[in-house]
């Protein structure tokens, strides 16, 4: 029985064979789907996996049709297309859905629209054909989404300025995502800035995983008057931040995705508690891959830092395994 069901070219250790494994593996189930009486009581389905074309489309139209139980769908592959989507049977109301890379279209819009019990969605990115000469991927044109559509959305993964298409929704997580490596140096969207302060205030976590200007990025979060929760990727940022623009808000805990030397770790931890009275917890990535990470956390009344591992599904908001640390933490001081 599936329960939950698990295609990941990713699973195996053999990086000479894994490959090949998963390839056997995908074409046993693409075979046996019609008669397999456990596909139907499948509820959650992740499949991973680089591949051709025409192996993805195959095995879609294969398994797709038959997950009539079907909650929770992660489809992590080099592009999906809408029309994929449309295999899953009438009836399927997802709660949670991830995408790598999908088409940005009317099919994707009208699907989302025909979701209404979605509360988690993350897309890495929004693709439109590219033009002549450019492998840029630009977010395409925005295609309205109804204001009633997503009524109980409280998790977002995507691109930033696709974000205010979602304004109607119950959003309390945040992540953004840049859709071009041209974007990801700019300063951050106004017309964004604008909606998010209009139509987000009741966010709680956010997470940056592109660098866009930390001046940009602050001006957003003083505008959040719940927001507890900050995180953000820190491979090409210059040390170090002006965390003064931070200091009247109401942050608890910043989480800093990838650090390039450790050493500075403490130093840069010291600066977000003078500058923040409001946080009492800093994480720090130290090591790891996906969804199980190592960090060297530092807390305002234990100033050294010491070893946290941090495990979250990939059905969860970034912050929520570390929301219980943080009330623990502010109990004991």
């Amino acid at each position: 029985m599936y329960g939950e069901l698990s295609i990941d070219s990713r699973d195996s250790h053999e990086h000479v064979d894994r490959v090949h494994k998963y390839l056997i593996s995908l074409e046993k189930l693409t075979r046996s789907a019609r008669s397999n009486p456990n596909l139907r009581l499948t509820t959650s389905f992740n499949f991973f996996g680089f591949h051709p074309h025409q192996v993805q489309a195959r095995f879609a139209q294969a398994i797709l049709p038959r997950l009539t139980r079907l909650r929770r769908l992660a489809i992590k592959s080099p592009h999906i297309d809408p029309k994929t989507l449309s295999l899953l049977p009438r009836g399927v109301k997802l709660t949670h859905l991830i995408l790598d890379t999908v088409t940005y279209s009317k099919h994707f819009i009208r699907f989302l629209e025909n979701q209404p019990e979605l509360c988690f969605l993350a897309v890495s990115k929004f693709q439109k054909p590219p033009a002549p000469g450019s492998t840029e991927q630009p977010l395409p044109r925005v295609i309205p989404l109804s204001r009633t559509a997503l009524p109980r959305l409280r998790s977002l993964k995507c691109p930033t300025r696709a974000i205010p298409q979602f304004r109607n929704s119950p959003i309390v997580d945040l992540t953004f995502t840049c859709n071009a490596w041209s974007e990801r140096h700019e300063p951050f969207p106004v017309e964004v800035k604008g909606d998010i302060m209009s139509g987000f205030r009741s966010v709680r976590g956010v997470y940056f995983l592109d660098c866009l200007d930390f001046e940009g990025i602050a001006s957003v979060i003083k505008e959040l008057p719940d927001l507890q929760y900050f995180g953000m990727n820190t491979s090409a940022v210059e040390f170090p931040l002006p965390w003064h623009l931070l200091g009247a808000t109401p942050l608890r805990y910043i989480q800093f995705g990838d650090i390039m030397q450790l050493d500075y770790a403490a130093e840069m931890a010291a600066d977000v508690f003078t500058s923040i009275p409001s946080v009492d917890v800093v994480d720090v990535y130290q090591d790891g891959y996906g969804l199980r990470r190592s960090f060297q956390r530092f807390c305002r009344h234990a100033p050294m830092g010491v070893p946290a591992q941090i495990y979250r599904t990939q059905w969860q908001a970034w912050w929520e395994p570390v929301a219980r640390d943080i009330l623990d933490v502010c109990a004991n001081h």
